[in-house]
């Protein structure tokens, strides 16, 4: 039932509702995602050059596109800036529908994620309060609408909900066809993108824990998939950058970079910034903390809680230090994306014991803000940007600016605003 749902829902919300005036069908990396696609079917080469010249982005953008392209150092050679990964998997479903067929794709892909968060979370609740979280996920903010954004973060965000899950219902039983079945999930995901590895290094070593008094059979069963990955992706970056490899990829990595205005600040402007951040736009979120602590209180799950909390902390650690921690022109938190399984988890468990813990009103009041703060983004998509000008895009078209200045901004002023986001936490605190 819930599949069917979420699946219907998502076809529902990616054909259905209308797109603001002058906002484009795809915005950001998608074109160039999509433009990849097209040149590796109909010129069987990632060469895009001649497809930007040709406008073969035409059906799915319009105006100019910029060239998301780089010539690698001391040689001729003009590759993409994007990982193939993504390109390839869409492949089958570009050729025979172009963007829409994409979209279809993803929304299923989607419905998978929110069916393995689902199953997971009935190992830590009740399975109608599982099915509601995990359905009240899906249709919220930020999920619902990455359910047809053709990122990279879109896909890893099922590979992670599908590798927790098969891990979590590890047994000696079923050890080989899930070392398996894990170890091919996680080898995808550096192609896909290279930040997405440390999800590999991390789950696989979540993996051998979990079953560690079998582990030489998990060792046997997983290492071919992932040896093969690491091979692959070698051969391919040599492939493309050539034999003096890892000074190209510095050389790239400068290129690309952009200022670092303020370092490290993404840390807490991932979930606190105005503009940037998920509690923000997605307040209910800020309940997983409370999950969090629970499972830790548990011994039955203290694990668990401790393996998935590290994985979600190494990532945000990863990406909110990167210099680009907004995610550029994408639906605000991109870069969260792929660790929200772990979230709606905790989530769950949070719901589940407000009874017990005298939240239930505090927690109503959560689902109620974000799920306007959803309607609104739905039918305005313009909202879900941030554009760099330290003030929230929602509360400054719709005339509350005068609130901007009671929340955080750390991509304009840095530091500055802890201790705003100081006062918050204690504020906020005693209701989650």
């Amino acid at each position: 039932m819930l599949f069917v749902l979420v699946a219907i829902g998502y076809l529902l919300i990616s054909f259905m509702i209308p797109l603001p005036q002058g906002m484009s069908l795809t915005n950001g990396d998608e074109p160039h995602y999509l433009l990849m696609a097209h040149s590796l079917i109909y010129d069987h080469d990632l060469d895009l050059t001649n497809n930007y010249e040709n406008r073969d982005y035409a059906p799915y953008y319009q105006g100019e596109l910029e060239r998301h392209q780089f010539r690698v150092p001391g040689t001729s050679r003009i590759v993409p800036h994007h990982q193939v990964g993504l390109p390839i998997l869409i492949l089958p479903a570009y050729l025979m529908a172009g963007r829409n067929g994409v979209i279809i794709m993803l929304n299923l892909l989607m419905t998978i994620g929110i069916y393995n968060v689902y199953k997971t979370c009935l190992l830590y609740t009740e399975r109608k309060q599982a099915f509601l979280i995990s359905l009240l996920a899906a249709f919220n903010y930020p999920i619902v609408i990455y359910s047809h954004q053709i990122y990279p973060d879109t896909v890893a965000f099922v590979i992670v909900a599908y590798t927790i899950r098969k891990i979590l219902y590890l047994k000696r039983e079923n050890a080989r066809s899930t070392a398996l079945s894990v170890a091919l999930a996680l080898s995808t995901l550096p192609f896909l993108h290279i930040r997405f590895a440390i999800f590999s290094v991390l789950l696989f070593l979540f993996l051998l824990w979990r079953g560690r008094s079998y582990i030489a059979v998990l060792t046997r069963w997983s290492c071919v998939p992932i040896v093969a990955s690491v091979v692959a992706l070698y051969a391919w970056l040599y492939h493309l950058y050539g034999a003096n490899l890892w000074a190209a990829l510095m050389s790239i990595s400068k290129s690309l970079g952009i200022p670092v205005r303020y370092p490290f600040v993404g840390v807490l402007g991932l979930l606190a910034d105005q503009e940037f951040g998920l509690f923000i736009y997605a307040p209910l979120y800020m309940l997983s903390l409370s999950g969090f602590i629970l499972l830790l209180r548990e011994p039955r799950t203290r694990q668990d809680a401790l393996a998935m909390g590290i994985t979600y902390l190494c990532y945000h650690l990863l990406v909110g230090t990167y210099p680009d921690w907004a995610g550029g022109l994408s639906p605000v938190p991109r870069y969260l994306i792929p660790v929200l399984p772990i979230l709606v988890i905790f989530l769950a468990k949070g719901v589940d014991c407000a009874p017990q813990r005298g939240k239930v009103i505090h927690t109503l009041a959560l689902y109620m803000l974000n799920g306007a703060i959803t309607l609104v983004i739905l039918f305005n998509r313009l909202f879900m940007f941030g554009f760099g000008v330290g003030s929230n895009s929602m509360l400054r078209e719709l005339g509350q600016e005068h609130l901007t200045v009671l929340l955080p901004s750390f991509w304009t002023r840095g530091f500055e605003d802890l201790p705003l986001l100081i006062v918050w936490t204690l504020l906020l605190l005693p209701y989650l």
